[in-house]
C-alpha cells in the first residue's frame, strides 16, 4: 500500500500550526477602541470556559436548571476566554454590556469558529441530557 512517498512527520505537521493563533492580536473594536483577542484558545483552558457556561446554567445541589441564561452564558465565556478584557463587577452590567454592543461579534471575528462551535456543541450535548 505504500505509494514511495513518506508520510508528514509530527514535526512537520506541527510547523503548519501557526504561533500567531496562540498570541492576542489587535483588534478594532467600538469607538476606536483595541481589543486583544486570541484566535485559538490552549486545550487546557477549554475546561475552564466550558465550566464557566455550564456553571451558569445549572445548579446541580438545588437540581436548578437556567436554559434561558445559556446564550449569555456562552456569550460572556467566549468573551473572557478569547479576549483580554475586564468585565464589569455585577452580572446586570456584563448582559448589559454583551447585549448593547457589538464586544461579542467583534470577538467572534477572530476567534476560532470551529473550536466556538466545539464549546457550544458540548454545552448543548450536556443540556440535552440533562433532563
Amino acid at each position: 500500500m505504500s505509494s514511495g512517498v513518506n508520510p508528514l512527520s509530527a514535526a512537520q505537521l506541527m510547523d503548519e500550526c501557526s504561533p500567531a493563533n496562540k498570541q492576542y492580536t489587535k483588534v478594532l473594536w467600538h469607538k476606536n477602541k483595541t481589543l486583544l483577542v486570541r484566535r485559538f484558545i490552549p486545550l487546557e483552558e477549554v475546561p475552564g470556559i466550558f465550566d464557566m457556561i455550564m456553571g451558569t446554567i445549572v445548579r446541580p445541589e438545588k437540581s436548578l436548571l437556567f436554559p434561558e441564561l445559556k446564550d449569555f452564558a456562552i456569550r460572556a465565556a467566549i468573551v473572557s476566554g478569547y479576549a483580554l478584557v475586564d468585565f464589569p463587577d455585577t452580572v446586570e452590567k456584563q448582559y448589559e454590556l454583551l447585549y448593547t454592543t457589538d464586544l461579542f461579534d467583534t470577538v467572534l471575528k477572530t476567534a476560532n469558529k470551529a473550536q466556538v462551535q466545539s464549546i457550544i456543541d458540548a454545552v448543548d450535548f450536556c443540556l440535552r441530557n440533562k433532563g
